[in-house]
């Protein structure tokens, strides 16, 4: 993640550090900072990445129809354009293992990316969270997947109990 700083002094001795190669004691691999030195003039920097996975899928784990799953990929694309500034969005096939069914589930999901500018994202990321929550519920999904600077969380809707009382179903079946 970017670090703020108190000012372009402080900016420029941080750079200065991570140009040649440490920080704080820390190795760092990379010999710039920047993918390019020096960088081109006029180059506007987005260094936060956030991915929200859309779902093609209904509360039975059954797929939705074609024209559904569009209009959630429209929504979320949207408003993470409205939030973040734009988006880019990859369709593919997601999958997880239900270690209960010993089974790999794969479902069609949509990656909805933004990158956003650090005050903008931590401005606006309270109203992304209530978003993302609001839709769990609307499409009626367990959990569903959210991505930041590569690292991937899901927000479970389910409660403690539920859960259990899922996990004691699954084990009858068997």
């Amino acid at each position: 993640m970017t670090k703020k700083f108190k000012n372009e002094k402080q900016r420029k001795a941080v750079m200065a550090q991570l140009n040649k190669g440490n920080f704080g004691g820390l190795k760092v691999q990379k010999k710039y900072a920047k993918p390019f030195n020096p960088m081109p003039k006029n180059t506007d920097e987005l260094p936060l990445e956030t991915a929200t996975y859309v779902p093609k899928t209904n509360v039975r784990q059954q797929e939705i129809s074609t024209h559904s799953f569009k209009k959630r990929i429209k929504e979320t694309e949207d408003k993470l354009s409205e939030l973040m500034g734009g988006f880019t969005q990859v369709t593919g096939k997601g999958g997880y293992y239900l270690s209960e069914d010993k089974v790999v589930i794969k479902e069609p999901v949509a990656k909805v990316t933004s990158f956003a500018e650090q005050d903008a994202f931590f401005e606006k990321r309270k109203e992304l969270l209530k978003w993302i929550k609001e839709k769990q519920v609307e499409w009626g999904q367990d959990s569903i997947g959210f991505e930041f600077e590569g690292d991937m969380y899901y927000f479970d809707q389910r409660t403690k109990k539920q859960k259990e009382q899922m996990k004691k179903e699954r084990e009858k079946k068997n």
